[in-house]
């Protein structure tokens, strides 16, 4: 706990202003630090703790040899000298801003320090406003562009949709923690290997959940297919739970808007449908057994059930809907009451239970768009 902020602030200022760390391109001895800090203040058994707020405060991260810290805010502005990066073949992706905030880079290469190629110095391949990554047999440059306002982010080798995963959710974090910040993603066309037309990533997603197929380039005017660009980023069963979150905090913050939830519930329905029917239908085939196990006699109402949730179809509408998942919500109610059957060949399987709350769970995420009742907290385990 901290009392007086102003007392880590200028213990932070110090290694800031230190020219020396200056001069090491970023690079912090342990060994100098009771001359940057005077011993009153700051006695030398807090050291520890007061690097740890540095990482925590995404200023500074311990470096491999355990005897120095690297302040990326004292890194060297421009990529080091011979550094060069072959453009061809890349997956590119580009995070596009009103205002860029000074740090954005250098939060994101403490975050991400684990990551960063390492040079023939053993010093990490990085600078105040890019950095070079590997994961596995992929490579990436994550870069602030001259204009300020964007960070290109390119990537080459056998996995790239894993690394550009493991990037965009650090970028994705540290923006959504600054406030009135927005910072919207951009693919670049493939209509040919130099278009410079760029598309919104939020955009087409939501065009390919409306069952949009394709996009015209405004460079060449041809007609692109949003699954095809779509499809080298993300898996289309990760892009349609993604749009099911991003809907779903659309509706919550413009709830009051009737007229876009009445336009993407069908859409949203439809994800949930692709994303959560499998899931439901699996979840109850492994309860219905074990359930059948414990008593054979509730075999043929539970064989009702499940005919009625086999013969959902993706395609159907919002009302064809509500009398398998009625069912379905009938049975758990009764797994949940204590003189039911269901309840009675429950209690003598803890397999059981957990395959029941986890169904709930399933459930729930669904029946939550077509306004039906839901599973009790208290029923889930919550």
């Amino acid at each position: 706990m901290i009392l007086k902020t102003e007392w880590v602030i200028e213990a932070f200022d110090r290694i800031l202003s230190t020219r020396s760390v200056l001069h090491r391109e970023g690079v912090l001895l342990y060994s100098e630090l009771y001359q940057i800090w005077d011993k009153e203040t700051y006695p030398i058994s807090i050291y520890p703790q007061l690097l740890e707020l540095m990482n925590k405060f995404e200023l500074a991260y311990e470096l491999p040899d355990e005897s120095s810290y690297l302040v990326p805010e004292l890194l060297p502005k421009t990529a080091p000298n011979g550094f060069e990066w072959d453009e061809k073949n890349d997956l590119c992706l580009y995070y596009c801003y009103d205002f860029l905030p000074l740090g954005t880079i250098t939060r994101f290469i403490v975050r991400m320090n684990q990551y960063i190629e390492i040079k023939e110095s053993g010093l990490p391949l990085c600078w105040r406003e890019g950095a070079v990554l590997k994961l596995k047999n992929s490579r990436a440059l994550v870069e602030m562009k001259p204009d300020g306002k964007q960070i290109e982010i390119r990537i080459k080798g056998n996995n790239k949709k894993e690394l550009l995963g493991a990037i965009c959710d650090q970028l994705d974090q540290i923006n959504s923690s600054i406030k009135k910040i927005n910072g919207r993603k951009q693919i670049p066309c493939n209509c040919s290997e130099n278009c410079p037309e760029r598309y919104y990533y939020e955009d087409l997603l939501k065009a390919e959940m409306n069952n949009i197929e394709t996009i015209q380039c405004y460079n060449s005017f041809k007609n692109i297919s949003i699954s095809l660009l779509l499809d080298g980023y993300k898996r289309r069963e990760e892009r349609l739970r993604e749009y099911y979150e991003i809907s779903k905090e659309l509706t919550q913050d413009f709830g009051f808007m009737k007229t876009k939830q009445k336009i993407d519930l069908n859409v949203n329905v439809n994800v949930n449908l692709e994303v959560y029917l499998p899931q439901i239908q699996s979840d109850f085939d492994k309860l219905k057994k074990e359930i059948e196990y414990l008593n054979p006699k509730l075999e043929s109402d539970l064989n009702k059930i499940q005919d009625s949730l086999d013969e959902i179809s993706t395609n159907h509408a919002t009302e064809k809907l509500i009398k398998p998942l009625n069912k379905l919500n009938r049975f758990l109610d009764k797994l949940n009451d204590p003189d039911s059957d269901y309840n009675e060949a429950m209690k003598g399987t803890q397999k059981g239970i957990e395959y029941a709350q986890k169904l709930g769970r399933t459930y729930n995420k669904f029946a939550q768009w077509l306004a039906m009742p839901t599973v009790p907290e208290l029923f889930l385990g919550k």
